[in-house]
């Protein structure tokens, strides 16, 4: 993407911040009331908008952000400076896709407190078809080929593998 489509879509993204923060007022106003909002978390800037207009809008409506990617370490939207946790419009809970997503974040200064270790939300079929529990591999004579799509960071290669062969 050039330069010229990631601010159309930053444009994008802080307008729909703002017409989800108004539509919250007005909900609000009609005497419509959300027990909980629940939107993607990536701590982006049009997010910090969106959680401080519903705040103000509703302040009785718990917020929860779903952190779906797993989250990078070049990402900084991700990484919050000293203090920052008291200070920034954060929501109320966040969903992680792992345990390794809870540990990154905790690790580059997201409040542990707010964390909840989740999972992929597209693969949430599994659990329901199978009554809640994984089906236990079968046993095979056959050998197993697995391909393992390695992240590009020499860092988070290694992890990915040290998890692979546990």
């Amino acid at each position: 993407a050039t330069a010229r489509d990631r601010l159309a879509a930053a444009a994008n993204a802080a307008a729909a911040a703002r017409v989800l923060g108004r539509a919250a007022a007005r909900w609000r106003e009609a005497g419509i009331d959300f027990a909980r909002a629940i939107y993607p978390f990536e701590n982006h800037a049009w997010e910090r908008g969106l959680t401080l207009a519903w705040r103000r809008a509703s302040p009785t409506t718990r917020l929860v952000g779903f952190q779906h990617p797993r989250p990078a370490r070049l990402l900084l939207s991700y990484h919050l400076g000293p203090g920052e946790d008291r200070r920034a419009p954060l929501p109320d809970r966040i969903v992680t896709s792992g345990e390794l997503a809870s540990k990154l974040l905790t690790a580059w200064g997201l409040p542990g407190d707010r964390l909840l270790v989740g999972g992929a939300i597209r693969q949430g079929d599994l659990l329901r078809r199978t009554g809640g529990r994984m089906p236990q591999p079968r046993a095979s004579t056959v050998p197993s080929k697995v391909l393992l799509a390695m992240p590009i960071g020499l860092d988070e290669a290694a992890e990915a593998l040290m998890v692979f062969l546990d």
